[in-house]
This record gives C-alpha cells, sequence and structure tokens, in this order.
C-alpha cells in the first residue's frame, strides 16, 4: 500500500510541475506576442503625440 501511495505522490507531483512549466510557456508565449505585435504596427505613445503637436504648433 505505500509503494502505491508513494507513486501516487510522484505522479501528481509531475502532473503538478507539468502544470506550472506549461503555464510558464504559455506566460512566455503571450509576451512573445505583445512584442511582436508592438513591433509591427507602429502606436505612438500619448508622450509622442503631444511633442508632434507641441513641436508642430
Amino acid at each position: 500500500m505505500q509503494a502505491l501511495a508513494r507513486r501516487y505522490r510522484r505522479y501528481a507531483a509531475l502532473r503538478h510541475a507539468t502544470a506550472l512549466l506549461a503555464a510558464k510557456d504559455a506566460t512566455f508565449a503571450a509576451r512573445r506576442a505583445v512584442a511582436q505585435l508592438k513591433r509591427r504596427s507602429f502606436l505612438p505613445s500619448l508622450a509622442q503625440i503631444t511633442g508632434i503637436a507641441l513641436t508642430l504648433r
């Protein structure tokens, strides 16, 4: 019975570690996607717009 419990604990720990790794991978993938979107489309910040408007005055 102890061997079965030990095997289950090892299995549960492995599942937990796998879930954490998957969550970390998803987080990094989302950050990469956001960075790619920022590089592709030029969206000027409010400070840049204000600076341009003040220069054109």
